[in-house]
């Protein structure tokens, strides 16, 4: 067998409208994800195409609020002059999580930590070469109840031309054993729905099992330019491609390991056939 200790994908869906997150949560989704950054997002990746957000603060009353099954997660800004301000409003709120994005040193990470203070869950969301390079150093700090990893910004601090070169370059697997060996839950990227997508969703979510990931965000081809809740209903059954992904999630976890090392060789000719 695979991994049969994993059995359960944590699927994350980003939105700040009350009914899209009840629609979500009733249909299997185990995170609901409001998106505060902003600071320097829009000049990093002005030229990709990937969701700028618009969430805001006084929209995190209505997400708590309407949650009973799934958990809440709020991304703030970077590191800044007002971070601790910023996390002593968010947890007015009571989240489930706080995400940390963009940093580098182990310092930021400490500061993080102590603002939180154990009155929320922690994630760090490795994104940069910084926290490539201080892995070892960061993972020391005791209060890291989850990882994740970032492939879109890693990619682009990396210069490379498919953000997906970071899991079949091995990346994700490094990131990985150090999160495992530290006994830390992580997961990495997104997902989009399966049979659909530019590289095979079915490939990526094979990489999750192989690697330990238990955590992945929706795409946006669960909601892309979604207004409403009925926009979405028009588009797909949500429940339906949940259960999709939760289903091959189980069935890669009761395989074996050899059909998931073929699955990596398949997927790492596909990136590279991608990026030629």
């Amino acid at each position: 067998m695979a991994n049969t200790n994993l059995c359960l994908m944590n699927t994350i869906l980003i939105t700040n409208k009350v009914e899209i997150a009840k629609h979500a949560q009733s249909s299997g989704v185990k995170i609901i994800m409001i998106d505060l950054e902003t600071i320097g997002k829009k000049e990093r990746q002005n030229n990709v195409d990937t969701f700028i957000s618009d969430h805001k603060l006084s929209d995190l009353k209505g997400i708590r609020e309407c949650l009973k099954d799934s958990r809440m997660l709020v991304r703030i800004n970077p590191i800044n002059k007002n971070s601790k301000k910023e996390i002593d409003s968010i947890l007015k709120y009571r989240p489930d999580y706080i995400m940390l994005p963009m940093f580098k040193k182990v310092d930021e990470v400490k500061f993080f930590l102590k603002c939180i203070n154990g009155r929320s869950r922690s994630v760090l969301l490795f994104e940069t070469i910084g926290s490539l390079c201080n892995v070892d150093d960061i993972l020391s700090c005791k209060g890291i109840d989850l990882a994740y990893i970032g492939l879109n910004d890693l990619s682009l601090e990396l210069k490379m031309d498919f953000l997906f070169e970071v899991l079949s370059g091995g990346i994700v697997d490094y990131f990985s054993k150090k999160f495992k060996k530290n006994k830390i839950k992580f997961g990495f990227g997104g997902i989009s729905r399966i049979d659909t997508g530019i590289l095979d969703s079915k490939l990526i979510l094979s990489e999750h099992v192989r690697v330990g990931s238990q955590f992945v965000i929706l795409s946006r081809s669960f909601h892309d330019k979604s207004k409403s809740l009925s926009d979405i209903k028009n588009k797909l059954n949500l429940k339906l491609e949940i259960n999709k992904i939760k289903d091959l999630y189980k069935i890669y976890c009761n395989s074996d390991f050899s059909l998931l090392d073929e699955n990596k060789l398949k997927l790492v000719s596909k990136v590279n056939k991608i990026i030629a």
